[in-house]
């Protein structure tokens, strides 16, 4: 008798709470979302450079930093975990550093000997599949090299 008071008082403040207004959930306009596709990393003076595929760019003292910023300067909200692609040039982020920052385990993951264009770099991978993802990057495994023909990017073995 005494647990099917508690769940009726439960199912009651459920309710209650919804009517008001007090849920977990919140609602987005959908036109303050700012989607990422593509994140390039680069090594920069004060740290490390981010871009997206749209041109923003933030620079931070780390990964985390850079991204926070890349939010705080983004109209709207920031969506990484949208993320599909990311690439790396200079010193490589830790996959740690990258997870923890919530991009996806399934992001694919790239090295480039220089800054690429990072529309182009976005358009190419579209089209073409390959990298290795950010979970098989934090078990071990080398992300491929990218190279740049005529401003687009190609990943060796893979035109």
């Amino acid at each position: 008798m005494k647990t099917i008071k508690i769940m009726a008082l439960l199912l009651v403040l459920s309710l209650g709470a919804s009517f008001l207004g007090v849920v977990p959930f919140s609602s987005s306009d959908i036109s303050k979302l700012t989607i990422v596709e593509l994140l390039c990393f680069a090594d920069a003076a004060q740290g490390v450079a981010v871009t997206t595929e749209d041109g923003m760019t933030a620079t931070g003292a780390s990964v985390s930093d850079a991204l926070r910023l890349l939010k705080a300067a983004a109209p709207g909200k920031l969506l990484l975990g949208t993320v599909d692609h990311i690439t790396v040039c200079g010193v490589a982020p830790r996959a740690s550093e990258l997870l923890a920052c919530g991009l996806r385990p399934a992001a694919k993951v790239y090295r480039a000997p220089t800054s690429l264009n990072p529309e182009a770099a976005a358009e190419y991978f579209r089209n073409h599949d390959g990298g290795v993802s950010l979970g098989e990057l934090a078990e071990g495994s080398e992300p491929p090299l990218l190279s740049c023909i005529n401003g687009r990017p190609y990943s060796e073995g893979n035109p």
